[in-house]
């Protein structure tokens, strides 16, 4: 199930995607967590994967009482009852501050992408550049 909107379209949405898991995701703050809806680099699942972050860092108690819980469909929520990860995420969440939203940053995913891709070509685990063409494109935030 794709949660981001065709990129050509402007309105405001009427209802947010996660309602259907609780209506309180309704709220009007929570459009703006869609901030990767217009960004041409990213791919939907990308655009759709920033999408559940923020809403995660915008409302993280939220977030796990509903989406966290109810998102898996009922095998895979027997499955994770028993995964100790995810009993410390659901944890995590229900103690969690909120946070600010993210924003997508091409320059950042040029960087990222060059890294996993010769990371990857290379099996090596880590931060340093594997390549001179990775090293003219570092660049991030954080």
């Amino acid at each position: 199930m794709a949660f981001v909107k065709d990129e050509t379209t402007t309105e405001k949405p009427k209802s947010n995607p996660f309602a259907n898991w609780n209506k309180a995701w309704n709220d009007p703050r929570y459009f703006t967590a869609n901030t990767a809806k217009n960004s041409k680099f990213l791919s939907p699942k990308e655009k759709e994967f920033i999408y559940l972050l923020n809403m995660a860092r915008m409302n993280p108690v939220l977030f796990g009482q509903t989406l966290a819980k109810q998102y898996p469909d009922s095998n895979n929520q027997q499955y994770l009852r028993n995964v100790p990860e995810y009993k410390s995420l659901l944890v995590f969440l229900a103690a969690q501050k909120p946070m600010p939203i993210l924003f997508p940053d091409s320059l950042c995913w040029v960087s990222a992408k060059c890294h996993a891709i010769t990371s990857g070509e290379k099996g090596y685990i880590g931060h340093d550049r594997q390549s001179p063409d990775c090293e003219k494109k570092t660049h991030f935030m954080g």
